[in-house]
Formats: C-alpha cells, sequence, structure tokens
C-alpha cells in the first residue's frame, strides 16, 4: 500500500526502457516545476497542488501508463459504502477520462493510456493531472451533497425517457 505521503525513495535498477521512461517523465516534471521521483517499482510518484499523483509504468508494456490519484475516499461502515459507490458511479458517468474504482475500503481515480514515445506523455500529463483534480473534487461533492447523485439520475433517467418518447423521424 502507498500512503499520501512521499516517502524518501531510492532508485533501482530498473529495465531500461521504463528506467529511461521514468527519468524523461520525471525531467519533464522538474521543468514544469514539480519534483518527480521514481519509487522502488520504477513508478513515478509526484505532488501538485497538494496531491499525490503516481504515474504506473510497466517495462513488458512501454506504451502503457496508469496515472493514479490514490485514497481520495475511505468508507467504515455499509452505509458509508454505499454512498461512496453511489459517487463512485457519478464520477464514472461524468469524467471523460478518469475512473474512480475502489481496492478494499478505499477509493482511487486513475486515467490509464496508451501511448508513444514519451513526448506524447509530457504533453498531455498537466491535462491528466487537471482532470484527476477535478474528478477528485466531484467525487467528495457526490458524497458530502448526495442531493447532486440524486439530481444526475433523475436527468439521466429522463434523457432516456425523452429518447423513448420521440416520435421516429419521417421521410419524404
Amino acid at each position: 500500500q502507498r500512503s499520501l505521503l512521499m516517502p524518501t525513495l531510492s532508485i533501482p535498477t530498473l529495465p531500461t526502457h521504463t528506467s529511461d521512461t521514468a527519468r524523461q517523465i520525471c525531467d519533464y516534471l522538474d521543468r514544469e516545476g514539480f519534483k518527480g521521483e521514481i519509487d522502488d517499482d520504477g513508478d513515478v510518484v509526484f505532488r501538485c497542488e497538494g496531491l499525490a499523483y503516481l504515474l504506473c509504468l510497466d517495462s513488458a508494456d512501454p506504451q502503457w501508463g496508469r496515472l493514479v490519484v490514490p485514497f481520495v475516499w475511505e468508507w467504515d461502515s455499509a452505509q458509508e459504502r454505499t454512498e461512496v459507490m453511489q459517487a463512485v458511479d457519478f464520477v464514472n458517468r461524468r469524467s471523460k477520462l478518469v475512473k474512480a474504482y475502489s481496492v478494499h475500503n478505499r477509493v482511487h481515480l486513475s486515467i490509464q493510456l496508451l501511448l508513444e514515445p514519451v513526448s506524447c506523455w509530457a504533453s498531455i500529463l498537466l491535462r491528466c493531472v487537471r482532470a484527476l483534480a477535478e474528478a477528485r473534487t466531484l467525487m467528495i461533492n457526490a458524497i458530502r451533497l448526495p442531493e447532486l447523485v440524486t439530481l444526475d439520475l433523475q436527468k439521466l433517467a429522463q434523457t432516456k425517457a425523452d429518447k423513448h418518447d420521440t416520435p421516429p423521424a419521417t421521410t419524404h
């Protein structure tokens, strides 16, 4: 398990591609004013506006990457789990890129992408960071204000009903 605190990280010997990719991404983050570090798994860890981010890389699939905001929310009861899962569904319906998911009793947010070369990551990384931060805000608002989820579901149901009530277009 990873914590939101940034531990002291050592750079291990990694497969060349992942290591090179991670270093290139860290260099990009440094140029943008963020301190990127490589963790023991070869993933890139950094902070932006108070949030911890983890960019997971895979040496077996060098085009793939997953940017994660871990531990967005944790629940302790069955009732809270129900509310949190409704908020997860809400985020997944409302977000273009971000997917919310749970592992054990914690919610995480992620974006998975296939990109090559690494310069493609640099061109979209900050947009992904913004999308994850917005999804986190959306998630927290949905938990704290459950009426947002209720209104969204009502709107979705109305849209679905409207589609079924619309008469087919006629051709002349």
